[in-house]
């Protein structure tokens, strides 16, 4: 007799064919039986369990019916099942709030669901279409539907989802427009729509008013972005990294990130210098006066951008913390670095032009310059204080064999220091 049993954890048992007899456990509020690969096709009914509240059945490849289940169940994961079709039982599920159905072979999208769920993962099935039924959904907060690659369409529906705060269609390769949002949606706080085929975004996306965070990741075919999306003023996190085609990102004043790694950006909106992390590597036709400006930035990375020269503007940016240079041309780098009083890491890997590293602030931790095959000389770099213990100071210049003597003492003398 069982009845105090409240979890049962059966995760990974690949030799088990069959559910042991549960009928003496009737107080069990979750089972967990996720890679039983040797498990039958169909499940024995469950749906006599009056306190079963969470079902995980992940990666059983072999089951192709979805299970019995009682009324009441709130949490059911068949994610990496061979489940094709969802029956209309399932609407009879009035407390469900969580389903995954990510990696199941499905063709179209289950309408049939309870209007109750708030979180439904759709991931890597074959579904060509949201219906606009999706509108119904009333308590939907998460629909996530990353790598749907046949999907081509999503309805303007959504826009009715007044609890929606997480939107997911990325990488899903066919879809090549975003619906027009007819309404303001205040809870949608996320949204990815990266390794899509989008050209552009629709004016309406202004009514997403409680956006904070934006990814258009491996968008090759966007190539701008909407003027109003300055109008966001809640959002903070843009993503348009690996945009090959994208030459221009608006003035949104409340971003607090912005990466737009492998980009065509020609400049940099004005707004930029509110920003606090800024990631820009091989945007190499960005023309910008490096440095000016950026005064909030405190994570910076420029790296392989095709810089030749940096300009004695760098030692106003105070609150820099960590700066990624690695891959460029120029040949020097200002002395006005020292004035970089939270400077904790310099990355300057592979500048193969540069020829000197001047003294460097106080509280630098890490520089790594390994690469740098015409370096010649380095000034004194700061010692590594006591609260540095934990390993966490790191000078490197391997494959720096340009050093002159002097320098070379130099780096001895304090990676012995190190030691002491």
């Amino acid at each position: 007799n069982l009845p105090k049993l409240r979890l049962l954890n059966l995760r990974d048992c690949k030799s088990l064919r069959k559910i042991p007899d549960l009928s003496l456990a009737p107080n069990l509020e979750m089972l967990d039986i996720s890679y039983c690969s040797s498990l039958h096709h169909e499940l024995p009914s469950l749906s006599s369990f009056p306190s079963l509240e969470r079902l995980e059945i992940h990666g059983c490849l072999n089951l192709k019916k979805f299970p019995e289940v009682p009324l009441h169940i709130t949490t059911l994961n068949l994610s990496g099942t061979s489940v094709e079709e969802i029956p209309k039982s399932v609407m009879e599920l009035e407390c469900l709030e969580y389903l995954s159905l990510s990696g199941c072979p499905l063709t179209n999208f289950p309408e049939n669901l309870p209007r109750s769920i708030k979180s439904l993962y759709l991931d890597q099935t074959n579904i060509l279409a949201v219906p606009s039924s999706i509108g119904s959904f009333s308590e939907l907060s998460k629909l996530h539907m990353s790598g749907c690659e046949r999907l081509k369409t999503i309805p303007t529906s959504l826009c009715r989802l007044k609890h929606l705060e997480y939107l997911d269609f990325s990488n899903c390769s066919r879809l090549d427009s975003f619906p027009e949002i007819l309404e303001p949606m205040e809870t949608l706080w996320k949204l990815d729509l990266s390794g899509t085929a989008l050209k552009g975004l629709p004016p309406s996306l202004s009514f997403l008013v409680g956006l904070m965070e934006l990814r258009l990741n491996d968008c090759r075919n966007l190539t701008s972005l909407p003027n109003n999306l300055c109008s966001l003023t809640s959002l903070r996190l843009l993503y348009v990294q690996n945009c090959p085609n994208l030459v221009y990102v608006p003035d949104i004043k409340s971003l607090w990130r912005l990466y737009a790694d492998e980009t065509a950006l020609l400049q940099l909106p004005s707004s930029a210098g509110h920003l606090e992390e800024l990631s820009l590597s091989r945007c190499k036709d960005l023309k910008l006066g490096l440095f000016s400006g950026l005064t909030s930035v405190s994570n910076l990375c420029l790296r392989d951008s095709n810089i030749s020269e940096i300009t004695e503007h760098l030692g106003k940016l105070t609150n820099l913390s960590r700066l990624d240079l690695s891959k460029n041309e120029f040949t020097r780098i200002p002395t006005t670095i020292r004035r970089l009083p939270n400077l904790a890491e310099l990355l300057l890997i592979s500048c193969k032009r540069l020829r000197s590293v001047p003294i460097l602030p106080p509280g630098l931790k890490i520089l790594d310059a390994h690469n740098c095959t015409s370096l010649e000389s380095v000034a004194q770099q700061p010692h590594c204080k006591p609260d540095d213990e934990d390993g966490s100071c790191s000078y490197i210049f391997s494959n720096c064999f340009n050093l002159d003597q002097n320098s070379y003492n130099k780096i001895v003398a304090h990676a012995q220091l190190k030691f002491q």
